[in-house]
């Protein structure tokens, strides 16, 4: 089918000012946010494994939010147990530098989900937080990197959704995350607790993911949609005074990929904000981009107004004298033997990554500013010892003489023999 029944005729070159009003036309986001330079991104990639047409009673959803440019994904992918799948979640992590992302519905067993927190730590600085607790079939896993994002906390969370208060360079906004049930008695509970968060909620404030349900009845094409199909979303709009964010791209955020007379598009996902957000992000927008592989489109919120001082990153640098410790020997081995199994080139580069880190959390404090420390250290003594030269009787000066008693010299800077 022509690809272009799905796409909205709006110009991308002028990112829209957000009005309290919801869109006419229908188009929203599922879920991304983008700052300048700190960047909520959601771009597409394509995944080698092919996805089974869209089940009704079980989507998935993935949600980004990036960095260096302030970007925020989302992406149904249908599980990430397999390997690959996780491989293209990482590449387009790295790729679209995200920093904070949402998957939804991720199905992610035990050991699959140990894998690839492994995997995602030894690229950065990433914490992962999930619902798995009281959803074991893994609805939703929320990460971020911790150098860009300053502070990511769960404040609530359900089935349905994760609410979480997340902190860029002393801007502090909210973020709730949403992947919503198919039937709609299951959902009663998820807009109660929504309106619950939303009459105490005075900060920027915004909502992202798959809310499984339309808003207009201009939001599915294919089919029939009758006014009663978009009294729950409405009423809970009203009810909580949020408004979707003005977007450009894809129209349609999901098919159910069949052909001709049997295709059938709706707007299932959304980025949607209040008033407070308005104010806070006057020029934030969203992007709907190609879904790919998946039967979603993956949606972008851009955040113009945050800025973002990304740390820059020192080298590594391996300091001898943690060897003289008597921790070092016993701290690589656990690193190695805790990183997974070693089956190539690639593994041993991601255990030295690991080791890089235990390294420096066990030991960098003891030789910070080592070379510094040296260089102290050794005019300590070559001043002590010249005083020994003119008072060889001093006793004071004999004990202190020696390279031993100032501790640095001896175990981190060798002397050269003379």
């Amino acid at each position: 089918m022509d690809p272009s029944i799905s796409m909205e005729a709006v110009s991308p070159t002028h990112a829209p000012q957000i009005s309290p009003q919801v869109n006419s036309n229908g188009t929203c986001p599922t879920v991304v946010l983008e700052t300048q330079p700190l960047a909520i991104v959601m771009a597409d990639t394509n995944l080698s494994v092919p996805l089974s047409q869209h089940n009704s009673t079980d989507s998935d959803g993935f949600t980004t939010v990036a960095r260096k440019k302030g970007r925020a994904k989302a992406w149904n992918i249908r599980g990430l147990n397999s390997p690959l799948k996780q491989k293209e979640v990482l590449n387009l992590v790295f790729s679209q530098h995200i920093s904070l992302f949402a998957i939804l519905e991720t199905k992610l067993s035990s050991n699959s989900l140990e894998v690839f927190q492994n995997n995602l730590s030894s690229l950065g600085t990433w914490n992962l937080r999930n619902n798995f607790d009281i959803s074991p079939h893994g609805r939703i896993l929320v990460g971020w990197d911790s150098s860009v994002i300053h502070s990511c906390q769960v404040v609530s969370s359900s089935h349905q959704y994760m609410h979480c208060c997340v902190i860029i360079s002393s801007q502090k906004f909210f973020v709730t995350f949403i992947y919503a049930f198919n039937q709609l008695l299951s959902r009663a509970s998820l807009w109660s607790d929504l309106c619950n968060i939303s009459y105490a909620m005075v900060d920027p404030w915004t909502l992202l993911g798959d809310f499984n349900c339309l808003l207009n009845i201009q939001d599915k094409l294919g089919s029939n949609v009758f006014l009663r199909d978009t009294i729950e979303l409405s009423q809970f709009y009203n009810a909580c005074n949020i408004f979707d964010v003005p977007y450009t791209g894809f129209r349609f955020t999901w098919s159910n990929k069949r052909e001709e007379l049997d295709r059938t598009l709706c707007k299932l996902d959304r980025v949607a904000c209040n008033e407070a957000w308005i104010r806070s992000f006057p020029s934030s927008h969203a992007i709907f981009t190609a879904p790919g592989v998946s039967d979603h489109s993956p949606a972008i919120l851009k955040l113009p107004h945050i800025k973002i001082q990304t740390p820059t990153k020192r080298r590594f640098k391996f300091c001898n004298a943690w060897t003289l410790n008597e921790n070092f020997m016993r701290t690589v081995e656990e690193s190695w033997h805790s990183s997974g199994p070693c089956l190539d080139l690639f593994h041993v580069h991601l255990k030295l990554k690991a080791l890089k880190k235990c390294l420096l959390s066990a030991f960098a404090k003891s030789t910070t500013n080592i070379s510094d420390r040296v260089k102290q250290a050794r005019e300590q003594l070559h001043h002590i010892q010249d005083q020994l030269c003119n008072h060889p009787s001093n006793t004071q000066l004999q004990l202190t003489s020696g390279a031993e008693s100032l501790g640095v010299i001896g175990s981190a800077d060798p002397p050269s023999p003379t």
